[in-house]
C-alpha cells in the first residue's frame, strides 16, 4: 500500500513538471509557511518573485528579477499563491524554485533543471519533508485545477472591470497589465499566461487616490454592475 501511494504522489508530480518545465516537483504534507522559513529549505538569502505588485498594479518582470538575483549569487523563488501553477511559467524564466501553498498543511514545490548551483542539495532536504500521501494526494490535484480556474476566470472578469472603467467618463486613470495601453503590458504579455490576473486599480479624474478591484469567478456584468452602483 505505501508503494502505491509512493507511485501515485511521484506520478502526479511528474505530470506537473512536464507541464511546467521543472526538473522535479515534490507534494509535500507541510504548511506553505514553513518552506520559506531560513535554515528549513536552502532557500536562505533567496529572492522571492511575485507575479502582480504594488498599487498600482504592475506585472513583475519575472526573468528580469532572476538574472538579478543570480547576479548576486542568490536562487530565485516564485510565489505561486495568486497564479496557481499555470498563471506563470515562472521556471522557464529562469526562477530556480516555485512554491504554491494549497491548504494548511499541503504545499508543492518544484525546482528548476538549471537550479542546482544556486540551490544545493535542495533535493535531498525535499525529499526530507512530510510527503503527500492518500487523500491529500486527490485533494492536491483539485485545488490545483480549482486554482487554474480562479485565475482564469477571474483574469476575464478583470479584463472586463478594465475596460468599463477605462471608458467611464468620471474615471481618470485605469491600471491593469491586461490593457494594452497598460504601463506594464509588454512584460505582462510575456510573463503571464491564460489571463492577467484579477486586481484592477483605478482613480477618479478629480482624485489622486487609487482605489482597487479584486475581480473573481463571478459573472463579470455583475461585478461591473456593482461598480456602477459605486461610482454612481
Amino acid at each position: 500500500m505505501a508503494e502505491d501511494v509512493q507511485r501515485a504522489n511521484e506520478g502526479l508530480c511528474a505530470r506537473y513538471a512536464r507541464e511546467i518545465g521543472a526538473a522535479r516537483i515534490w507534494l509535500l504534507s507541510v504548511p506553505v509557511e514553513s518552506l520559506m522559513q531560513e535554515g528549513v529549505l536552502p532557500f536562505k538569502g533567496a529572492l522571492p518573485l511575485l507575479s502582480l505588485e504594488g498599487c498600482p498594479v504592475t506585472c513583475v518582470d519575472v526573468r528580469a528579477q532572476a538574472r538579478e538575483a543570480h547576479g548576486q549569487d542568490r536562487p530565485a523563488v516564485f510565489d505561486a499563491s495568486l497564479t496557481g501553477l499555470y498563471g506563470c511559467q515562472a521556471l522557464r524564466l529562469e526562477a530556480d524554485a516555485l512554491v504554491l501553498g494549497l491548504g494548511e498543511a499541503l504545499a508543492l514545490v518544484a525546482v528548476s533543471r538549471a537550479a542546482q548551483k544556486v540551490l544545493p542539495g535542495a533535493s535531498a532536504c525535499l525529499d526530507g519533508l512530510p510527503q503527500a500521501q492518500g487523500k491529500q494526494l486527490q485533494q492536491a490535484e483539485q485545488l490545483v485545477a480549482a486554482r487554474e480556474r480562479t485565475w482564469c476566470l477571474s483574469s476575464d472578469a478583470a479584463q472586463v472591470v478594465a475596460a468599463y472603467l477605462r471608458c467611464h467618463p468620471h474615471v481618470g486613470e485605469v491600471r491593469y497589465p491586461g490593457l494594452k495601453q497598460d504601463p506594464s503590458f509588454e512584460v505582462a504579455a510575456r510573463t503571464l499566461q491564460r489571463g492577467f490576473g484579477p486586481l484592477v486599480d483605478w482613480r477618479m479624474a478629480d482624485d489622486p487616490t487609487w482605489h482597487r478591484v479584486a475581480c473573481d469567478e463571478s459573472d463579470p456584468r455583475q461585478q461591473v454592475l456593482k461598480l456602477e452602483q459605486r461610482l454612481g
